[in-house]
């Protein structure tokens, strides 16, 4: 009887001892794929900034690549958690069932639009579609022989070229909802490193005059605009990092030393608090001096917005006299930062310029609804813009350029391009975004604070939000840095707090508080 209980108690180590090391051998995978993931995130930030619109074709293949490669990862490292881990403990990475249809149609977006706007159809049934009779007829006054077969594109190869060029937006969105908080900090501040660049290639483009080499032979009329081919990109940049510098930090100030006594630990904290926001001061600095209108507007509506976060996320933690001297002292920073980047230069691109300017804008916009309803519900594919708009093209004053390459409004222009199917998805989006600033909301009521984890996801929405006010005026959504950019910030902050999908087995064991 003794000899079958120490018998029995030896398998159940024997069990017990499998089961921990196949947990920590899972673990460990997830280790090793959540910094391959890391580094992968690190090269398509650092490489997206240097593709500018004439050299994409190559550098976007380049990306392509790598965002294969991490989605490759994300999908190889989710599928083995999921496989290894019991029914019964596995976590759902999207919620409910109608977020998982939500999350499926925006990532899986490249691929059923590829095959729906790519697939060939017999020309009759084609020409029957809205606005595509003009082009049938067309053929028919020049003599041209029809071909049997069209895709509903009416630019395929630029299609092609759109949709490719979305997948690494897809891979960095994907992998800012996966990989875990601490990873996601690190990218953060990468991201931040990224913006620093971009300041002081724009601070050498100042310094040096528009002959520098450091324009790289692009022609803007003198304004910095880093690596990017316009001011506006470079602006929208820098309004997207405002946050982030605010996020850093704000995680900073409350980061806990080993010895917190110690003096040189609280000077160690001091330096890296005034380097931060030294950055933050460079950052708004260039932002006033890149003379973006859109991008100037979005950024301070960002500034404002995650100040009040800033302070609302300090809680208990400062006082009322803390917080009014906050307030006046991001006053007087932001006061610093105008009066550094000449006020009387910002006035007048604020003036009767920005009214002109937006007329013209407003004028495109509405031609570009115009053409949306023409080819509704399907539209004209995606990346056909350029080619299909000068039907539509207003009479205006383009000077050199006798025709537009973007709407100058994403919105109209993702209207026109994907007809119905546009319209879903950014209505998917936005529910998306709403449903999550909800949940955050409810969460803050209930816990009567801003926990650490939820306020880097409020930070990265007011940058994502930072974005996408500018594309109301823009084309940003087309720059693959930016929508690099705002992909992750988007990710981030859609994710469901306090859990790391990365580490199933890990998370799985322990009780995640908010």
């Amino acid at each position: 009887m003794v000899l079958l209980c120490i018998t029995t108690i030896q398998r159940k180590k024997q069990a017990v001892a499998k089961i921990i090391s196949t947990q920590q051998k899972s673990i460990d995978a997830g280790l090793l794929t959540e910094r391959l993931a890391f580094f992968l995130t690190c090269i398509i930030f650092l490489f997206a900034p240097l593709i500018r619109g004439g050299n994409r074709q190559i550098s976007l293949v380049v990306l392509l690549g790598l965002g294969l490669l991490l989605l490759a990862v994300l999908v190889t490292e989710r599928t083995y958690q999921t496989l290894s881990v019991p029914s019964t403990k596995r976590l759902w990475l999207f919620g409910s069932t109608w977020q998982s249809i939500a999350y499926a149609l925006l990532i899986l977006s490249p691929i059923w639009l590829g095959i729906f706007y790519l697939f060939p159809l017999p020309i009759d049934t084609w020409s029957s579609l809205a606005g595509r009779g003009f082009y049938t007829m067309a053929m028919q006054d020049l003599n041209i022989a029809s071909p049997s077969k069209l895709p509903i594109s009416l630019t395929p190869a630029a299609t092609w070229a759109s949709l490719l060029a979305g997948i690494p937006v897809v891979a960095i969105f994907c992998a800012a909802l996966l990989i875990s908080t601490e990873t996601i900090k690190k990218l953060l501040v990468v991201l931040l490193v990224v913006t620093v660049i971009q300041v002081l290639i724009a601070i050498l483009q100042f310094a040096f005059g528009i002959d520098s080499v450091f324009y790289f032979d692009a022609k803007v009329g003198g304004s910095v605009i880093g690596s990017f081919a316009n001011r506006n990109h470079l602006a929208s940049l820098l309004a997207m990092s405002l946050p982030i510098c605010i996020y850093i930090f704000y995680d900073q100030s409350l980061k806990k030393q080993l010895n917190t006594s110690a003096p040189e630990n609280r000077q160690k904290k001091r330096i890296i608090l005034a380097f931060v926001m030294f950055l933050g001061f460079a950052i708004l600095s260039m932002l006033l001096a890149t003379l973006s209108r859109g991008g100037l507007m979005s950024g301070f509506i960002s500034l404002g917005i995650s100040l009040f976060i800033y302070i609302l996320a300090l809680g208990s933690k400062a006082s009322r006299k803390q917080r009014i001297a906050y307030s006046t002292f991001a006053i007087v920073f932001i006061t610093a930062a105008m009066l550094s980047s000449g006020f009387e230069k910002i006035q007048p691109r604020l003036g009767e310029r920005l009214l002109s300017d937006a007329e013209v804008r407003n004028t495109i916009s509405s031609a570009t609804l115009v053409a949306a309803a023409q080819f509704w519900p399907w539209g004209t594919g995606l990346g056909s813009f350029e080619a299909v708009f000068p039907r539509f093209q207003p009479a205006l004053n383009l000077g050199d350029r006798g025709y537009i390459e973007y709407a100058h409004n994403d919105y109209a222009q993702i209207l026109m391009e994907l007809g119905l199917f546009g319209a879903l998805l950014m209505l998917v989006f936005a529910v998306l975004l709403i449903v999550q600033l909800f949940q955050i909301i409810t969460i803050i009521r209930f816990k009567r604070r801003i926990p650490k984890n939820l306020a880097m996801q409020c930070f990265c929405g007011v940058g994502l939000l930072a974005f996408l006010m500018h594309c109301w005026v823009e084309f940003n959504m087309h720059i693959p840095a930016l929508a690099i950019t705002a992909g992750f910030l988007a990710g981030v902050f859609l994710r469901r707090p306090g859990t790391d999908f990365l580490y199933p087995n890990k998370v799985a064991s322990t009780k995640h508080h908010i």
